[in-house]
């Protein structure tokens, strides 16, 4: 944990000694990222909640007006928010790099390992650039050698979530509920920021309308797609990988005979509702999620396929500050009920640097 014992705040150090503080923050971080050894999920629930309750002096069955004056304490908010955030800055990094897209093309670095803002990428040929956090074009480099050197530029942004303080001490709502809410929140972010850097960095290509296609998904167009994808594989010297939604996948099973599959082919639109492979190509799915209150909105473009080198470039650079913020928001001229907005704040930039050819499909 980032927390230093000797400047927690004033309601840890008065109800933890240093021994016991840490195994309850381990606790913690293991119930929020299902690492638990000595309790099931259940138990270690209850007892962060026990403990919290403690802390605050709350009895294991308090009233709402308990509750209520509870929280009206800003050390015992402080004390809340200061191992949230510590949770939520060990799990939430875990969670991006355990998505295999992310895996393979995102180069992370963190300035809470000590990484420094510095991409090289070997070769300026062909080089394309694309960069979301800064909403502009200036991606910074410098000259290193025979290839370049870039630092993505970064900004704040705060991912929003919503619950009410009394249901967590309640216990209507678990301790690992409220981190999964935040860590999702902010893995759907950036696979947004993704996304945008990836198609803006189409627009940019050299004979843009070579690598970005609009085609509708059937039989007759089939072999446009497939020179898209013999033009990547050639530009870059690997296969192609077609990447995309489940939903935008699933448009490629138009492309194909069905009847002529093999049993194994079929098998997989059974079990994935999408072809496994498209010839040769390899087959990628991105992560969809609905937009924050909004499920009428999704964070990936649903009409959007990806021809990517298949030589596991991670031409994605992230940069994360690395530290998480959480803010509150307790105007009652808004919130009459007595709840709280929790705003988690972090510091990134999310840039495309790629020096080779890639694809875009628009589904028409």
């Amino acid at each position: 944990m980032r927390i230093n014992f000797a400047m927690a705040p004033e309601v840890i150090q008065k109800n933890f000694d240093e021994q016991s503080f840490a195994s309850f923050s381990r606790l913690c971080v293991d119930a929020a990222k299902g690492t638990l050894v000595k309790y099931s999920a259940a138990e270690a629930n209850k007892e962060i909640l026990h403990q919290m309750r403690s802390a605050m002096g709350l009895s294991d069955s308090p009233s709402i007006i308990e509750v209520k004056k509870a929280l009206n304490k800003h050390a015992n908010r402080e004390a809340m928010f200061e191992i949230l955030e510590d949770v939520v800055n060990e799990t939430l990094v875990t969670g991006w790099q355990n998505d295999p897209y992310f895996q393979r093309h995102v180069e992370y670095k963190t300035l809470a390992l000590g990484d420094s803002n510095s991409f090289y990428v070997p070769s300026e040929t062909e080089l394309v650039v694309s960069e979301v956090a800064a909403s502009n074009h200036d991606i910074h480099r410098q000259r290193l050698g025979a290839g370049t050197e870039y630092s993505v530029a970064v900004r704040t942004y705060g991912a929003k979530i919503y619950m009410e303080a009394e249901r967590f001490l309640m216990g209507a709502e678990d301790w690992s509920v409220l981190v999964e809410k935040i860590n999702r929140a902010y893995t759907n972010l950036i696979n947004t920021l993704i996304n945008a850097a990836i198609l803006d960095a189409g627009q940019s290509l050299p004979s843009p309308t070579q690598w970005n296609i609009t085609i509708q998904m059937n039989k007759t167009n089939r072999a446009k797609l497939v020179k898209l994808l013999s033009d990547v594989s050639i530009a870059t010297g690997s296969r192609a990988v077609l990447m995309g939604t489940g939903v935008a996948l699933s448009q490629l099973t138009n492309m194909v005979d069905y009847d002529l599959m093999a049993a194994s082919e079929k098998e997989d639109v059974y079990n994935m509702g999408r072809i496994g492979h498209f010839d040769q190509y390899d087959i990628v799915e991105i992560p969809q999620a609905f937009a924050p209150g909004d499920t009428s909105k999704y964070l990936v473009d649903e009409t959007k396929l990806f021809v990517m080198p298949g030589n596991d470039i991670k031409f994605i650079k992230m940069f994360d500050e690395g530290a998480t913020q959480i803010y509150e928001v307790t105007d009652r001229n808004v919130h009459i009920d007595h709840t709280f907005d929790y705003e988690v704040v972090r510091k990134l930039g999310v840039g495309v640097v790629l020096a080779s050819r890639f694809g875009t499909v628009t589904i028409g």
